[in-house]
């Protein structure tokens, strides 16, 4: 368990922050989200139990997450305040009365989570405080054992002792995947560890030791109990191991290598010349079993060992995977210098032996080398044999997967007489004039065309080499110049020789691929010229029968061509009468009957639609002045609530404040333009009784317009005078 650094309020990290931020109980919120992003139990669960679940932080989690109309019930021995579709109440999650009222809750239902996030109380010993937690991690297993449906998940908060790996040994006897896990919002100080289970096996009958804390635990009592020793090796047992043995009795413990006569080998040395000379094999086994590798003074003049090699082979056990490498080159080195001299030495006294031998009568006796070249012999039969066996059986298999896929009837078959395979492109078989007449009898046509050289065996007829580039080259060439436009043809006062041809034919083909690259090159600057062209509904009209089938496109490709398709107006006609003409002199393409009329006025309809439809900027701006305007709305009927529950006002009062309320709430009114009126001689505005309710009217003076557009007029006949003054200059 880590020391912990903070206390009181440096507790407060960032996610007890969030949590308040967000709305969630407590920090734990956010452990069982993150477990939830990881494993994604929660959107696939229709019932949870969360056990211990105060404050309620899960339960909010799980609200959140889980379909609609999902069972969620929460017990805690502390009262959790109520939360919108949650079930909680309190009791002890060990005792029969919790599993009753559970199961008045869920009737015929099955959980398919349950959480458990419980701790005990903590503030003794360390070891007294994971005991606890273990124990309450079974008790709360033992209930959800009971809840939990055929491949349900159960996670739990764990402490991590000397008991963790005999609850994950337990978990793993009910569930098919076991994971343990760190959530980034426990603190890294906190010896918590939180268990997944998922995939509950649901067994018919459970053992009740696999749930009693006596069988699973060691030390329950504070003291060993009977079985607690193993008697294979005289150690104390686990509490999982422990519960194995008792469970299984009929399994063994291995004993445990590195023991020797019942002692423990601390030390084993290997002497390095040893270690050398061993195969590779047996080399990689020493290294692997030894602690110490002993290099003596003549190994270690050798420049090949050096201090790295030395040092690491005083302690191997610590070395790492570069380091045995290390080693492991030295002895590949120290071995090659060995076999090196050798070969030396045997080449020195090579003649004085080759000369005893010549000396010397042969060893071998005769009927031994016959023998030999007997056995030899029968050894390549049977091993043809065998090669013709496994080629038969091949084919068999081959003819029964044809069969099977009805490529072939029953009669026939793919196995000849002398058991090989005939194949009718197996042209790589026939390398002789004979064989060419063995597969096809009027091969001897094609086999005279051969020479005699290729018909000796040496070559096969009938494969031809795959064409060079020079010879397709020269193949095309000689196609080119023998058509009948170049026979006779004299280049240059003469007949050009093929060298000539050929450089005249790459010059052309440069010449012509220059021409279509410039070619590509304008037809992509036209195309990025080319402006969008938007569309009308008679050519969404015409589009969508265009890709309606080939044959109607070409329909309508035939109907274009008409007496009034390429009638292009002249150009000295005015702009305006050729637009005239073509907006009004010009048949359309449902004229044609080409499109329907219907067709066009649903496009007519979208097209509007759309141009109806207010951007969404508009929209927004809409919502924020209707949210704004509830809202005051909102303020005004409470305003008016207090104030009618207010005494001592008359009701006239009343009534003046609430218009004052709900007129500051309505916001601005628009008001209408003024009306413009001439004004009488009194003063009067002309007929005011036929004026609109609401309106309001401008009172203007009659003598000050006509003044006004005197003047305006005296300002135009001056400029007429000055532009035909300068006109005369």
């Amino acid at each position: 368990m880590g020391k912990k650094t903070k206390v009181g309020k440096a507790r407060k990290d960032k996610f007890y922050h969030l949590a308040k931020e967000t709305g969630y109980r407590s920090r734990a919120a956010f452990k069982l989200i993150q477990l939830n992003r990881s494993y994604e139990f929660l959107q696939k669960s229709r019932v949870l139990i969360d056990l211990c679940a105060a404050p309620g932080g899960w339960l909010q989690v799980a609200r959140q997450f889980m379909p609609v109309s999902s069972i969620i019930v929460g017990v805690d021995l502390v009262p959790i305040k109520p939360l919108p579709n949650v079930i909680t109440f309190t009791d002890d999650i060990t005792t029969e009365h919790c599993k009753q009222k559970i199961r008045h809750e869920l009737k015929t239902w099955k959980a398919d989570v349950v959480l458990h996030d419980g701790a005990p109380n903590v503030g003794k010993n360390w070891l007294h405080d994971a005991f606890a937690q273990a124990r309450l991690t079974l008790s709360a297993f033992k209930l959800a054992s009971d809840c939990l449906a055929k491949g349900g998940w159960f996670i739990t908060k764990v402490f991590r002792s000397k008991d963790y790996h005999a609850l994950l040994w337990v978990f793993k006897q009910f569930f098919r995947k076991v994971v343990a896990t760190k959530p980034p919002a426990s603190r890294n100080e906190s010896a918590e560890i939180f268990v997944v289970c998922s995939g509950y096996l649901a067994p018919d009958k459970i053992d009740p030791r696999l749930l009693d804390p006596k069988s699973v635990f060691q030390d329950v009592d504070g003291q060993l109990e009977e079985g607690e020793v193993d008697p294979v090796s005289g150690k104390r047992m686990t509490g999982a191991a422990k519960l194995s043995l008792l469970m299984h009795p009929e399994r063994k413990k291995k004993s445990a290598e590195g023991y020797g006569d019942g002692k423990m080998l601390l030390l084993e040395r290997l002497r390095a010349q040893d270690y050398i000379d061993a195969d590779d094999d047996r080399s990689k086994e020493l290294l692997s079993a030894c602690h110490e590798i002993v290099i003596d003074d003549e190994l270690k003049k050798n420049p090949a060992t050096t201090e790295e090699v030395i040092l690491g082979c005083q302690d191997i056990k610590v070395l790492g995977r570069r380091e045995l490498k290390i080693i492991m080159a030295w002895r590949n080195k120290l071995r090659r210098q060995k076999e090196k001299a050798a070969k030396e030495a045997a080449a020195k006294s090579a003649p004085a032996e080759t000369a005893a031998i010549t000396i010397q009568p042969p060893e071998d006796d005769e009927e031994t080398a016959i023998q030999k070249q007997i056995d030899a012999l029968a050894e390549e039969e049977r091993l043809e044999a065998r090669r013709k066996r496994k080629k038969i059986n091949k084919l068999r298999r081959q003819l029964q997967e044809r069969m099977n896929l009805k490529m072939v009837i029953p009669g026939d078959s793919l196995l000849p007489e002398d058991g090989t395979e005939q194949s009718l492109f197996a042209l790589d078989t026939i390398h002789s004039k004979k064989g060419l007449e063995k597969v096809v009898p009027e091969a001897e046509e094609l086999a005279d065309d051969v020479s005699d050289d290729n018909s000796d065996g040496e070559e096969n007829p009938l494969l031809v080499e795959r064409e060079t580039r020079a010879s397709r080259k020269e193949r095309m060439m000689e196609e080119w110049f023998d058509k009948e436009i170049f026979r006779g043809v004299d280049w240059e006062g003469r007949t050009a020789s093929k060298e000539e041809k050929a450089e005249r034919m790459e010059e052309e083909s440069d010449s012509e691929e220059e021409m279509e690259f410039e070619v590509i090159q304008e037809k992509d600057e036209e195309v990025e010229e080319k402006p969008v062209v938007k569309l009308d509904p008679e050519g969404f009209a015409l589009a969508e029968e265009l890709i309606k089938s080939r044959k109607r496109k070409r329909e309508i490709i035939e109907a274009g061509f008409h007496r009034e398709a390429f009638n292009e107006p002249d150009s000295a006609l005015p702009s305006w009468f050729v637009d005239d003409e073509k907006k009004h002199c010009r048949k359309s393409a449902v004229d044609h009957g080409l499109i329907t009329k219907e067709q066009v006025a649903t496009y007519k309809d979208q097209l509007k639609a759309i141009d109806a439809r207010p951007i969404k900027k508009i929209a927004e701006a809409q919502a924020r002045k209707k949210r704004r305007a509830v809202k005051r709305l909102e303020k005004a009927r409470k305003k008016a609530g207090k104030v009618l529950s207010e005494e001592g006002q008359s009701s006239q009062e009343k009534i003046q404040q609430l218009k004052s309320i709900y007129k500051k709430a309505a916001g601005k009114v628009k008001r209408k333009a003024p009306t413009l009126v001439v004004s009488k001689k009194g003063g009067g505005a002309s007929r005011p009784e036929k004026r609109e309710k609401g309106s309001r009217i401008k009172v203007v003076d009659r003598r000050m317009k006509k003044d006004i557009r005197g003047m305006k007029r005296a300002e135009k006949a001056k400029k007429k005078v000055g532009a035909k003054g300068r006109g005369r200059k």
